[in-house]
């Protein structure tokens, strides 16, 4: 599927944005270009800065991201091939990138919690007690159930030990 829509992304860049008479090197720098258009608007640095920022880290940017975040690059590469056809400028790409990427982030995490929640629900038998405790006492992180999960679940064990 992403490498559909690369190929979907970098067609719509060659069709719509790169004159025939260019070089392969200019061709290069406005397929770059628009390579940072979806970078700055998911991660809100170009893939230099990036590079700049982590000297120590091999590979790109994409290599270090989240399942979240490639699930988000993939689409927002469509969703970017569809607004170079419609004509509409980078920097016009760029905010209604941008937009579109914090909402579907917060969404697949979202969804990522709620996963991660049924998978605690079923491995430690008193998560969903820690979630009524946690409505009452304000929101635990999923990192703070699973701890208090696993500490219930130690004391639960000693104290049938002890009753034995």
């Amino acid at each position: 599927m992403a490498k559909i829509n690369y190929r979907i992304h970098t067609d719509a860049i060659k069709v719509n944005l790169i004159p025939p008479e260019l070089t392969p090197q200019q061709t290069s720098i406005i397929h770059a270009s628009e390579a940072d258009v979806l970078n700055i608007a998911l991660f809100g640095m170009t893939a230099k800065q990036w590079r700049d920022t982590n000297p120590d880290k091999k590979g790109n940017i994409q290599d270090y991201s989240s399942i979240n975040e490639l699930i988000c690059l993939s689409d927002m590469e469509n969703i970017n091939a569809v607004l170079i056809e419609d004509g509409l400028s980078q920097k016009e790409r760029l905010i209604k990138l941008n937009k579109i990427a914090i909402h579907q982030i917060s969404i697949l995490e979202e969804q990522t919690t709620k996963i991660k929640w049924l998978i605690y629900c079923s491995v430690f038998p008193f998560a969903p007690f820690l979630k009524q405790v946690s409505e009452l006492l304000g929101s635990f992180s999923s990192d703070e159930i699973e701890t208090c999960a696993r500490i219930v679940m130690s004391l639960t064990r000693a104290l049938d030990a002890d009753r034995q």
